[in-house]
């Protein structure tokens, strides 16, 4: 018995019990990886092939799987995980600003590859926190990062600039450096 061929724009799953091939393009989600061995635990009939060139699966297998694939897919497919939030972490130490310029660009450069990573920082000066949107797996991440930089030795060893108008740096520099060794 052959398969009838259904394409990735067709949404509808014929009625009855027969053989389908159905390719299930995606958006948001990479081909590949372990939802082959996943899906196929689950479905011990279905011939799963995956073409990562074109990030899509193409699935072998009676309408009632392909319908419980499909909806499977759709649930997985999304622009944004379940668990996407927006939570705070709270700073002793350390400038929520500053954090925020050192940290937030490694996570933007980061979950620029998936949508689903998607993370942004920002920073709160009146409770001086930082305000994180994230997965809770990443937020979990950045949290232990942060509570590495958050220690009573970063404030002492903050590097600050601070712009002169009517001296010279050099000069200023080596007064500092004077008094320095006066305490």
């Amino acid at each position: 018995m052959s398969a009838e061929f259904l394409d990735g724009s067709k949404k509808d799953i014929p009625d009855g019990r027969q053989k389908l091939i159905k390719i299930f393009p995606l958006k948001y989600m990479q081909a590949g990886g372990n939802e082959r061995e996943d899906q196929r635990i689950n479905l011990r009939k279905a011939t799963i092939d995956v073409d990562e060139r074109a990030n899509q699966i193409i699935v072998t297998d009676y309408n009632e799987n392909i319908s419980l694939i499909s909806d499977m897919v759709n649930v997985l497919d999304s622009d944004k995980p379940a668990d996407m939030a927006v939570r705070m972490i709270p700073l002793k130490n350390v400038s929520a600003q500053d954090l925020v310029k050192e940290v937030g660009p490694l996570y933007q450069k980061m979950s620029t590859k998936s949508q689903k990573g998607a993370v942004e920082i920002s920073a709160n000066d009146r409770s001086n926190s930082l305000i994180v949107m994230s997965s809770e797996t990443d937020f979990k991440a950045i949290s232990q990062l942060i509570a590495s930089l958050d220690t009573e030795d970063a404030q002492e060893k903050a590097t600050q600039a601070f712009p002169l108008k009517n001296a010279d740096a050099t000069d200023v520099a080596k007064q500092l450096k004077d008094l320095e060794f006066r305490f």
